[in-house]
């Protein structure tokens, strides 16, 4: 299936929806409550969506035990197969960099101060910025020590190994290097109206994706590390707080289970995972329910999802399949059926 959103994430709102509806048709009467969650807005925050449902009707949406996206792509290893599961997630930033200058003639540009050239700097510097690299999640001891590798991960050696990955796990080292540190990643520029005009401000927007406990204040320190003498101002706020749910639940063994009776004959290991993105998934937590990031792509997928939030996104139907067998099972066993 192509289309914009089919793997990011209509994927789950189809294959959960359909679970529903099967429910139904076969008159299985569930033992507790079964919520579905379908907002929109997620991609732009989430404050009109999931966030708004959750403070407005928040006993509508409060549960024991969530799934959501988030996590679920197989990883083969010579041992077997392994789903992660994401119990956390990084938060998310927006920074805005903005040099105020003074305008003029572009045809006299000693007369004016062109604030596009300082933010030029201002992104060289972000680029060549170096963060500090976090390997203590024990998502990294378990996928790479599944790999047969034998290097016990650190901030010295992770990209190295990441980068020495064969083909079929590219994406899985891309997603290590995005799970071991802060990323500051330049994604908007403004400046000027008339190409003949040299604008009087330039302003830069970049994506943050921190790790559990930088917040504002460690970004906005950072980035005024990096920018010191730029004479620009810094402004950071946020859209996601890193959030998590305890990896010891019960629910935990449930999910191993319903993918079980799902994939039939396919052995598997479940891995506790980090989400690297951000999810609705923290309009809940606070709640008081347990919730997973977990989305299970059926072995045969594509294990690079080169498409997401790109051009020619796609989900296979197998995948599709598989996850609405999943959350057919994953209600039954967490709520029992009645006679």
């Amino acid at each position: 299936m192509y289309g914009r959103g089919a793997d990011d994430d209509k994927g789950d709102v189809v294959a959960h929806c359909m679970a529903l509806v099967l429910l139904q048709r076969a008159g299985v009467q569930l033992s507790g409550e079964l919520t579905y969650l379908a907002a929109a807005d997620e991609e732009s925050g989430g404050r009109w969506g999931a966030g708004w449902v959750a403070e407005t009707f928040p006993d509508k949406v409060r549960a024991d035990f969530a799934v959501n996206e988030g996590g679920g792509a197989p990883i083969r290893t010579p041992g077997g197969l392994l789903y992660p599961l994401c119990t956390a997630e990084k938060g998310r930033l927006e920074a805005r960099v903005t040099r105020q200058g003074r305008s003029g003639h572009a045809s006299r540009p000693w007369a004016a101060d062109n604030p596009v050239p300082v933010l030029a700097d201002a992104i060289q510097r972000i680029q060549a910025y170096e963060p500090e690299i976090d390997v203590s999640h024990p998502y990294f001891r378990e996928v790479l020590s599944a790999l047969g590798i034998s290097q016990a991960p650190t901030a010295e050696n992770i990209d190295r190994i990441a980068d020495g990955l064969p083909t079929e796990h590219k994406s899985l080292g891309t997603n290590l290097k995005a799970a071991s540190r802060m990323t500051i990643t330049p994604t908007m520029l403004a400046a000027g109206v008339k190409s003949n005009s040299i604008p009087d401000r330039a302003s830069l927007i970049c994506d943050v994706r921190g790790l559990p406990g930088q917040d504002d204040r460690f970004v906005r320190s950072e980035l005024e590390h990096v920018l010191h003498g730029l004479d620009v101002d810094v402004d950071v706020a946020y859209t996601a707080v890193s959030n998590a749910s305890p990896s010891e639940s019960p629910f935990v063994n449930t999910i191993h289970q319903a993918l079980t009776a799902a994939l039939g004959d396919e052995p598997f290991r479940l891995i506790p995972a980090m989400t690297v993105g951000f999810t609705d998934s923290r309009f809940v937590r606070p709640l008081g329910t347990h919730v997973f990031g977990f989305s299970p792509h059926h072995p045969s997928a594509e294990s690079t999802r080169s498409g997401v939030h790109g051009n020619n996104e796609f989900m296979e139907v197998d995948s599709l399949l598989l996850r609405t067998k999943f959350a057919l099972a994953l209600a039954c066993l967490t709520l029992g059926t009645s006679s």
